[in-house]
């Protein structure tokens, strides 16, 4: 999996996408999807203006791992535009390409208590804490595969309401108590 850093550098160096689009031209779709980690793919016009204007090297704006999500499933359950309330209960499953990384399932709720479209979200990982927060190398991929089911638990929820947002997200494991 490679994974750009484009929106770490812009906020440790404090520059907007704006800053960046002004003084090299590269286009608000190609920075926003290179920003959100959606983008598919990047010329190499494009990463010489990064590299240039942002004084890294493509070695510090992009970073492999070998790690692979192969599937990402989210599943709500029973429910629907018209009965969808305070409480939306979900269930879910994440594999990867590599043995070494054991799929786990997760379950979860959002509460959207004050009926703002913005959802608190708690996420129950079918693994004891340890061995979740051991599984990955470093912050970068735990924090990317997070970001992942974060979207995809949006995506699904959005087809319930279109406005939906997070808020505040709480994990829990299953050695907890």
């Amino acid at each position: 999996m490679i994974i750009n850093k484009l929106s770490e550098i812009l906020g440790r160096k404090k520059l907007k996408i704006v800053d960046v689009i002004n003084e090299t031209g590269v286009t608000r779709p190609t920075l926003t999807s290179l920003y959100y980690g959606n983008g598919k793919g990047i010329s190499f016009d494009v990463l010489n203006k990064l590299c240039g204007y942002l004084s890294v090297t493509p070695g510090e704006l992009f970073a492999y791992y070998d790690i692979d999500v192969v599937e990402t499933v989210i599943d709500f359950e029973s429910i629907d535009a018209v009965s969808m309330k305070e409480y939306s209960p979900f269930t879910g499953r994440i594999a990867f390409a590599q043995s070494k990384y054991p799929s786990f399932t997760f379950e979860g709720h959002l509460d959207d208590d004050r009926h703002k479209h913005e959802y608190d979200l708690a996420l129950y990982i079918d693994l004891p804490r340890d061995k979740y927060l051991h599984m990955f190398p470093d912050d970068v991929i735990e924090d990317h595969i997070e970001n992942l089911l974060f979207e995809r638990i949006i995506n699904e929820l959005s087809k319930y309401d279109d406005q939906a947002e997070l808020g505040s997200v709480t994990f829990f494991y299953s050695d907890d108590k």
